[in-house]
């Protein structure tokens, strides 16, 4: 069980690390849907860069650091980027198809923290 544990954990992981660095460079390099994305929202265009930063530093992160505080800072910040998004979205009264993709970020940093959590990280294991 361990093995195919750990494998569920890699790959959700390594989904969650691609969409926030690919998002995360969208954000940086200033793509077009992005900005309008996000001043759609009514953040100011400054903001863009940072957020996109911060994506792009977590994604890292959660996938290649092994100190368990600022992994969990880096899943922390993931976790509000995410529920900032929807809760944007929704408060924005956006269509229920433009919070899908952050959903899907929120369920991947909620699996994928469990699992580092309860299975790779867990003392009980590596004993």
């Amino acid at each position: 069980m361990e093995k195919t544990t750990r494998i569920i954990y890699w790959t959700i992981t390594g989904v969650l690390a691609l969409f926030m660095s690919m998002s995360g460079l969208g954000s940086i390099s200033g793509v077009e849907e992005v900005v309008q994305s996000v001043t759609g929202l009514g953040y100011p265009t400054y903001f863009i860069p940072f957020l996109g930063a911060m994506k792009l530093l977590g994604g890292i992160t959660i996938l290649l650091v092994k100190i368990p505080q600022i992994k969990i800072g880096a899943y922390a910040g993931a976790f509000f980027w995410s529920i900032g998004g929807i809760f944007s979205h929704f408060a924005n009264s956006d269509p229920f198809a433009e919070s899908m993709p952050l959903i899907l970020a929120f369920l991947l940093i909620g699996s994928s923290f469990y699992l580092w959590n309860r299975y790779i990280f867990s003392p009980k294991l590596t004993a």
